[in-house]
């Protein structure tokens, strides 16, 4: 059974993108960033294919408030939201305060002792861990040991 959805290699960010990525972010603050206009100044991700498909077997996948749903129809491609793009490689990767250093004895524990009350809830466990961001407590904890064998399938 198909999906609707098609699974595209996902475009690397350049060196270029990046910088005028925390540029845009600069200029609009740190407090209240609108995605939207930031994507603005990277052209290369904007209105491009996402490789989903928007409608399903006739059902509406929610993207329809942002194209004409009147002409769509099983092959038709929405364009790619990229201001969540931004927001996520923000986020996940660009931040000043993101740190990428090994994992530290300390941090092991209270990734596990955390998960351990709150399961998968990434954003709960990551107020405790200050610098890692929730894709990668979440990465780091699927791929360690045995733990990874509980990630498989669930995201």
């Amino acid at each position: 059974m198909e999906s609707g959805f098609s699974k595209r290699p996902s475009k690397k960010w350049t060196e270029i993108e990046q910088q005028r990525l925390v540029c845009a972010i600069s200029i609009q603050g740190k407090d209240r960033i609108n995605w939207a206009e930031v994507a603005k100044v990277l052209p290369g991700r904007t209105g491009e294919s996402s490789g989903r498909c928007c409608i399903d077997n006739g059902r509406d996948s929610g993207w329809g408030d942002r194209i004409d749903s009147h002409a769509l129809t099983a092959t038709t491609i929405a364009p790619r939201p990229a201001g969540k793009q931004c927001r996520e490689k923000w986020k996940n990767d660009l931040r000043p305060d993101i740190c990428k250093d090994p994992w530290s004895g300390r941090e092991e524990y209270i990734l596990a002792r955390l998960h351990s009350e709150v399961g998968n809830q990434w954003a709960e466990i990551g107020k405790y861990l200050p610098g890692r961001s929730e894709n990668s407590i979440k990465n780091h904890w699927c791929a360690g040991g045995g733990m990874s064998l509980e990630c498989r399938g669930a995201f």
